[in-house]
């Protein structure tokens, strides 16, 4: 996986640089990624701005001010099998769901290693005190997998989550937020984790992660969610 991991990270670095947009602000696209030492716990922050015009943003204006928000959500839980097509992991990943268990499993191809294991996914409407700002909240907890670190203690079975936020500044503003919560790397081991496995897991997996979000924020940016309604 860390060989995987370097060579999506060199693609996205060398694809950055020809067309001289290393920074991903010049994209509308922002990141901010941290790792804790003493805890071992990484935090990953993406945002970025539906663009007047775009189709999401023209989808949206269609859409009746109470529904909004709980539009996108289908895109959100979606996410895991979103990030098992072909297209999106180069044909390295696979999505498998248990309805069941209620539980999808982000897999390799090769060998059906389990990568990332999400469970049921929660939403929350959140209206500021002011009732200026309105943001739809969807989490995914991680269960498991072989990039998540469990911890020593077997009671605690916290091992972070994925988070999906659609906000609405005013009728026709609205920003995507993403971003990692609670979460422990294997590839950085357990605490206290060493500046080697630190960079170590920001030099791939951080990266990896930061790849995968500014696509999946086009993805969701380039959609009619008009269509999820029909």
């Amino acid at each position: 996986m860390i060989a995987i991991a370097i060579l999506l990270n060199v693609f996205w670095i060398s694809t950055a640089v020809a067309n001289k947009e290393v920074s991903l602000k010049q994209r509308g696209f922002s990141w901010s990624a941290s790792l804790h030492r003493p805890t071992g716990i990484a935090t990953s922050v993406e945002k970025s701005h539906v663009l007047k015009g775009s189709p999401l943003d023209l989808s949206l204006s269609r859409v009746k001010p109470k529904q909004q928000l709980e539009s996108i959500r289908n895109h959100f839980e979606s996410y895991p099998c979103w990030l098992g097509r072909p297209a999106v992991s180069f044909g390295l990943l696979r999505t498998v769901q248990d309805e069941r268990k209620q539980t999808t499993w982000i897999k390799d191809v090769l060998f059906g290693i389990n990568l990332l294991s999400f469970g049921r996914p929660r939403r929350e409407l959140q209206i500021d005190q002011d009732r200026q700002s309105k943001r739809l909240v969807v989490t995914l907890p991680v269960q498991g997998g072989l990039l998540a670190l469990k911890s020593k203690n077997k009671k605690d079975t916290d091992l972070g989550c994925l988070l999906f936020s659609l906000v609405q500044k005013s009728e026709r503003d609205f920003f995507i937020e993403t971003g990692i919560s609670g979460y422990r790397p294997t590839i950085a081991g357990g605490p206290p984790v060493s500046r080697f496995r630190k960079w170590t897991y920001w030099l791939t997996q951080s990266h990896v992660h930061a790849y995968v979000m500014w696509r999946f924020h086009n993805y969701c940016r380039r959609s009619d969610i008009t269509k999820e309604l029909k």
